[in-house]
């Protein structure tokens, strides 16, 4: 029997960045999951399910990819080639954890978002940091350049490339030194049906390059998966008490920060739920950080205006010009952080250290994230449900999934889904999810602040 895959998923595997084949596919399953909620999730998932979440699919790709590591002889240069968005910054770092399990004297090297870099940097595990990609949602020319330049000048020993849209036969990369992951969505697939363990992106990247290595050599250190984390600068931490400071907050008292935005309007919940949520909100005896919106503009106020005056002074802007590594450290000084699924999740949940060694972060933060479209185990994290990963918090975090008829596998990609109707915030019981902050609220005693030494 040939081993050659008919051309339909040969186009799906090794050329889905093509522009015009990804806009089709994503309009067409949209369409259908328009037209025929339920049935069209239900065959997605079962199609989806059948085809490349089967153990063939799985142990063929896996198999292919040790040959190929077997024959490069030398780990002393590895590029990683992260995804595009700034949650994927992050999450991939574990891919940089488990190499160096196998190559602690490796130099290992970082391909990232740029907005991401002052949360990566410091992370002493990374040998250089290549703050790269500026395209959204699809790499552009420049971003092609830049990857290529990096691998014209430094001679690869292997490339480990994480975004599905950076094409093999675009990138100046010998063929048997590159291993793309997209083919390893296969076990992500096959994992939403099953509770075996986490099913969450930074753990199974983990496991996954775990699982190739450990096939032919033995690792040099054996550590279980300890999470992610993000490096923050004192200026980050200066601006962030500073800011509390203005706004009377610095003080041992619970806060809560709210983030109202998504890059998607499908993780994005929707306007009117945001509303009940913070009126509720503002009814416990704890003052509120509130987020500003940048991909939906004005949002903050817009929900600020929702409420009657009496309740305003007890929500406090976060401005739109916060730097985003000021804005992880606000995350800290906070007792709960409330949002769907974007970056900022992610920030939240990551473990947080000082760059200069000057400050230790509390990482005492709950997160509660409120899921619409996108697949929650993947994403996620619950300290209680199974096959949920935590959060890297001394802190509980609890995941809301709101029963939407339409989710299903292919929204894992909310970026490229152009659905008309949003129905993934259906029958969201926000008052649940206030009720348990409350509670975990009442159950704290506040931990105290550290003081940014300086030296």
């Amino acid at each position: 029997m040939s081993d050659r895959k008919p051309d339909f998923f040969r186009l799906i595997f090794d050329n889905i960045s093509q522009d015009r084949f990804y806009k089709v596919l994503f309009q067409t399953l949209s369409l259908l999951t328009d037209t025929f909620p339920s049935f069209g999730a239900l065959f997605l998932n079962t199609i989806t399910a059948s085809l490349l979440g089967n153990q063939f699919v799985i142990k063929r790709s896996l198999r292919k990819n040790i040959e190929r590591l077997k024959r490069i002889e030398n780990f002393d240069r590895i590029l990683v080639i992260g995804d595009l968005n700034i949650g994927d910054a992050i999450n991939l770092q574990s891919s940089i954890s488990a190499l160096r399990d196998f190559f602690p004297y490796a130099e290992i090297d970082y391909v990232i978002n740029h907005s991401a870099v002052d949360l990566i940097d410091g992370n002493h595990e990374i040998s250089t940091l290549w703050p790269v990609f500026r395209g959204h949602p699809l790499p552009n020319e420049n971003d092609f350049d830049q990857v290529n330049g990096i691998l014209g000048k430094c001679q690869y020993d292997l490339i480990l490339n994480f975004c599905p849209f950076l094409k093999n036969n675009r990138l100046f990369a010998e063929k048997n030194r590159l291993i793309n992951f997209f083919p390893f969505a296969s076990i992500f697939i096959r994992n939403e049906s099953r509770i075996a363990g986490p099913n969450h992106v930074a753990y199974q990247i983990y496991q996954i390059l775990h699982n190739l290595f450990l096939s032919f050599m033995p690792p040099q250190k054996i550590e279980p998966f300890k999470g992610v984390n993000v490096t923050l600068s004192d200026r980050a931490i200066k601006q962030a008490q500073d800011f509390l400071m203005s706004k009377n907050l610095l003080r041992e008292n619970p806060l809560i920060l709210y983030n109202p935005d998504a890059a998607s309007r499908f993780s994005r919940i929707p306007f009117q739920l945001q509303g009940s949520i913070i009126k509720k909100l503002t009814q416990l005896p704890v003052p509120m950080l509130l987020g500003a919106g940048h991909t939906a503009k004005d949002i903050e106020m817009k929900l600020l205006n929702l409420l009657p005056p009496s309740k305003r002074s007890k929500v406090a802007i976060i401005p739109p010009s916060m730097p985003l590594d000021s804005y992880a450290a606000l995350i800290d000084f906070s007792d709960v952080f409330i949002t769907g699924d974007t970056g900022p999740l992610h920030i939240a949940a990551a473990r947080k250290y000082a760059r200069s060694k000057n400050y230790e972060f509390r990482n005492r933060t709950a997160i509660f994230s409120i899921f619409g479209a996108s697949c929650a185990r993947i994403y996620g994290y619950d300290s209680n449900l199974p096959g949920f990963l935590p959060a890297n918090q001394e802190a509980p975090s609890y995941v809301y999934i709101a029963r939407s008829p339409c989710r299903n596998i292919t929204c894992i990609n909310k970026m490229a889904k152009t659905c008309k109707t949003v129905r993934c915030f259906h029958s969201l019981d926000t008052e649940k999810i206030v009720v348990d902050i409350g509670s975990y609220l009442s159950s704290i005693k506040k931990t105290p602040f550290s003081h940014l030494e300086t030296k």
